[in-house]
C-alpha cells in the first residue's frame, strides 16, 4: 500500500487552485455529518470505552482532590498527555460529571470529522463525497479501547493541519509561522503522538510539493524541514520529559509481521467482528482499485501523507513514549489519509459516490450507537453494586477480561474504578505508567497492590501468572486493607465461598462481598 500511494499521480493533472465558496446545501450536509457522528455517544449514560473509567476517576480526584487526601495524591506535570484531562477542567466545573465527561468525548471526535472535512476542503477546494468513507475512522480501535488524549491529538493536529494548508493558500506564511509555534505545543500538551503526527503531515505534504515544483528530492527534503521549524518548540516538552522520567521515552521491540495487518483490518474493531473486518477490507479494496481508475484521481502531496504515516505505522514499535499500543493506535489514519486524497474526476459516478459513502457513514454510526448501547446496559448492571457501598469504603476489584483474539469485549476492565467517582472510594489498580501519571495511590494503603494489573482475571488460555485467577487474587489479597471484594463479569458458578466473604449483592454476573476481619481466613 505504500509503494502505490507513493507512485500516484505522475499521471494525474495538477490540482486547480479555484476555491468556490460552500453552498448552503454544502454546509448543511457536512454539519449534518458531524453531528451524525456523534449520535453514539448521545445515549450512553457512561461511554463504554475500555480504559475511559480510569481517566474518569482521574478527573474526578482532580476536581475533588480535597476528598481524597491521604488516599491519591494528585499533581500536575507539564507532558504531553494532557488533553481530556485540561478540557475536563472547565467542563466538569460548569456541568455535572457525567455531561461533561460526555461533551468531551464528543469533542473528541467531533475534532476528528471535522479534521478530516477540513482537510479535504482545502485539498480539493470542496469536500469530494469520497470523503464520507474517511470519517467513520474517527471511532478506530484506539478510540473504543480508550486512549482519549491521542485520539482528541489527532483530531487537533488535522484541524492545524487544515490551517497550514489554508495559510499557504492564501500566502500568509510569515503569519503562519507565528500561529504554529503556540499551535504545535497545544497539539504536543494533548498528546505527544498528535504532535509528531502534525510534523508528519507538514513534512510530507511540503516535500511532495516542492517535488511537484521541480525541485530534486534532497532539495525537498531540505525545504520541507525548515518548513516544519515552527513545529519544533515542544521538543523542548520533550527533553524535560525524558529528564524527569528517561524510562517514559523506552520502546519495546518491533511486532511480528502479521500483527501489523492484524491492526489495520482491526482499525474500526467495536464488536461485530465480520462487520467491522469487513468494512475495513471493503475501504481498503476501494482504495485499490481507486488507483486504477480514470475517474477517481488523487492529490499528490496528501497522498504522500498518507504515505508516510504507512511507513511509520509499519516501523514503529508497540509501546512508545510509554504509549501502548503506539502502532495500533495510528493504523485507523493510514486509509483515512488515502481516502482524504481522492476526489472524483467524473460528475456522473460523484452523486452514486456520496450515496454510498453518507449510506456507509450512517450504518457505521448505527452500529455503534446500538453497540455502546448494549454496553452501556452491561455497565448499569455491574454498577448497580455500588448502591451497597457507603462513601469512602476501600474496595478490591477483580474483573474477568478477555484475550486479544477475543472479538466481543466487555470493555469492564476498568469499570471499578467508577466507584471512586460514585462512592469517593479507594479502589485497586492504579495507573503505573512513568512520567505520564498525575494520580497515584498512596502505597501505605495497598502494600503490593497499586498496579493496574492488580484488577485482571484472565482466562486460562492467556493467563501468565497465577494472580489473575480467583484463588490468586484472594491468596494475595491484603484483607486488612480493604473493606470490600467485587468481582465484575463473573458467573455465579466461580464465585469464591470463604468465612470472611460476605455477600451483600449479586447480580447476573457479578457480586460484592464485604469483607470480615474477624473471621478466621
Amino acid at each position: 500500500m505504500t509503494a502505490a500511494l507513493e507512485g500516484l499521480a505522475a499521471r494525474r493533472r495538477p490540482l486547480s487552485i479555484a476555491f468556490p465558496a460552500a453552498g448552503v446545501q454544502e454546509r448543511l450536509l457536512l454539519a449534518a455529518a458531524v453531528l451524525l457522528s456523534i449520535t453514539p455517544l448521545v445515549w450512553p449514560e457512561t461511554i463504554p470505552l475500555t480504559d475511559l473509567p480510569q481517566h474518569m476517576s482521574r478527573y474526578w480526584v482532580a476536581l475533588h482532590q480535597g476528598d481524597f487526601a491521604g488516599r491519591f495524591d494528585f499533581h500536575w506535570v507539564l507532558v504531553g498527555n494532557l488533553g481530556v484531562d485540561l478540557l475536563m477542567m472547565p467542563l466538569g466545573s460548569l456541568l455535572p460529571f457525567a455531561t461533561a465527561v460526555k461533551v468531551a468525548m464528543m469533542i473528541v471526535i467531533a475534532s476528528n470529522v471535522g479534521g478530516m472535512l477540513l482537510v479535504a476542503r482545502e485539498i480539493h477546494g470542496r469536500v469530494p463525497p469520497t470523503t464520507y468513507f474517511a470519517l467513520p475512522f474517527a471511532y478506530s480501535y484506539g478510540f473504543n479501547f480508550g486512549f482519549v488524549n491521542f485520539v482528541l491529538s489527532m483530531g487537533l493536529a488535522l484541524i492545524a493541519f487544515a490551517l497550514w494548508l489554508r495559510l499557504g493558500r492564501l500566502g500568509k506564511t510569515g503569519l503562519r509561522v507565528v500561529l504554529f509555534v503556540p499551535i504545535a505545543f497545544l497539539v504536543w500538551l494533548a498528546h505527544a503522538s498528535g504532535w509528531v503526527a502534525l510534523g508528519m503531515l507538514v513534512f510530507a505534504y511540503e516535500s511532495t510539493a516542492a517535488q511537484m515544483r521541480g525541485r530534486s528530492a534532497p532539495a525537498a527534503i531540505c525545504m520541507a524541514g525548515i518548513a516544519c521549524l515552527p513545529l519544533a518548540p515542544p521538543m523542548l516538552g520533550m527533553l524535560h520529559w525524558v529528564d524527569a522520567s528517561p524510562t517514559a521515552m523506552q520502546a519495546n521491540e518491533l511486532p511480528e509481521p502479521w500483527h501489523k495487518l492484524l491492526y489495520l483490518l482491526l482499525s474500526l474493531r467495536n464488536g461485530h467482528s465480520m462487520f467491522d473486518v469487513m468494512s475495513v477490507a471493503g475501504v481498503l479494496i476501494g482504495v485499490a482499485l481507486a488507483i486504477r481508475s480514470s475517474a477517481i484521481s488523487f492529490d499528490r502531496r496528501l497522498a504522500g501523507c498518507a504515505a508516510l504515516f504507512a511507513t511509520a505505522f509499519l516501523i514503529m514499535p508497540g509501546t512508545l513514549m510509554g504509549a501502548f499500543y503506539a502502532d495500533m493506535r495510528l493504523a485507523g489514519y493510514v486509509p483515512a489519509l488515502a481516502l482524504l486524497a481522492m476526489r472524483v474526476d467524473d460528475s456522473r459516478p460523484a452523486r452514486w459516490i456520496a450515496i454510498a459513502g453518507l449510506s456507509f457513514l450512517t450504518l457505521r454510526m448505527a452500529v455503534q450507537t446500538a453497540t455502546y448501547a448494549e454496553l452501556d446496559r452491561a455497565y448499569q448492571s455491574q454498577l448497580a453494586a455500588l448502591d451497597s457501598v457507603p462513601r469512602g469504603a476501600r474496595i478490591f476489584a477483580s474483573v474477568r477480561t478477555v484475550c486479544f483474539d477475543q472479538w466481543q469485549d466487555p470493555r469492564m476492565t476498568h469499570l471499578a474504578r467508577l466507584a471512586i467517582i460514585r462512592r469517593n472510594a479507594f479502589v485497586n489498580g492504579s495507573w503505573p505508567p512513568p512520567g505520564a501519571q498525575l494520580m497515584t495511590a498512596r502505597p501505605e494503603l495497598t502494600p503490593g497492590y497499586v498496579d493496574q494489573d492488580s484488577e485482571l482475571l484472565k482466562p486460562e488460555t492467556c493467563r501468565d501468572e497465577s494472580r489473575f485467577s480467583i484463588p490468586g487474587a484472594l491468596s494475595q489479597l491484603p484483607r486488612d486493607h480493604y473493606d470490600y471484594y467485587w468481582l465484575i463479569g463473573v458467573q455465579r458458578a466461580e464465585w469464591p465461598k470463604r468465612p470472611w466473604l460476605k455477600p451483600v449483592w449479586e447480580g447476573a454476573n457479578g457480586v460484592l462481598f464485604r469483607v470480615d476481619r474477624t473471621a478466621a481466613a
